[in-house]
């Protein structure tokens, strides 16, 4: 298969809006390996490619700030079934509930204000002069106790489903 110009543009684009070489490359019908040569061997398409890159990184970054600031909305579900209201026309309308994701807000303000959001972790002890020492580490030791942190964290349990539509004859 010939990578054309329109095949090369539709790579960009995809590569651009997903951020993923193995995807973009699928959907022009080539593989990761042939856009790779390509990539070695022409310095305006591996200009372009950079370029598309960084323009996915921009698509992460507002998806990033849209789940973790704005909120998705999700539809609220009780006992399997998705809870619907009834609006004044008599329609019915799936109830939503807006969430949003603590983790992502996380990695955004760490990402925005790496001073002030970084991992510490302090650790006091006392000499034996009696003086108090304090030690601040950051890094490894920081990133060993929030993975530590991480596994103590109560964990959700996904309840089972219930099919509370009534019997044909208790109605």
């Amino acid at each position: 298969m010939k990578f054309t110009p329109a095949r090369r543009q539709k790579f960009l684009e995809c590569l651009a809006q997903w951020g993923n070489v193995t995807r973009a490359a699928q959907a022009i019908g080539m593989t990761r390996r042939r856009m790779e040569q390509v990539r070695h061997e022409d310095e305006a398409f591996k200009a372009a490619w950079d370029a598309a890159i960084e323009e996915s990184r921009d698509v992460i970054d507002q998806e990033i700030f849209r789940r973790g600031i704005e909120g998705v909305d999700e539809p609220v579900i009780s006992m399997g079934r998705i809870v619907m209201t009834e609006n004044p026309d008599g329609s019915k309308t799936p109830l939503m509930v807006r969430k949003y994701s603590d983790a992502l807000l996380v990695h955004l303000s760490k990402g925005s204000n790496p001073e002030k959001y970084r991992a510490r972790a302090t650790v006091a002890h006392t000499d034996a002069d009696g003086k108090n020492l304090q030690v601040t580490a950051v890094s490894v030791f920081a990133e060993m106790i929030e993975r530590l942190a991480a596994k103590m964290r109560p964990r959700a349990v996904e309840a089972p489903t219930i099919d509370a539509t009534p019997d044909k004859d208790e109605k």
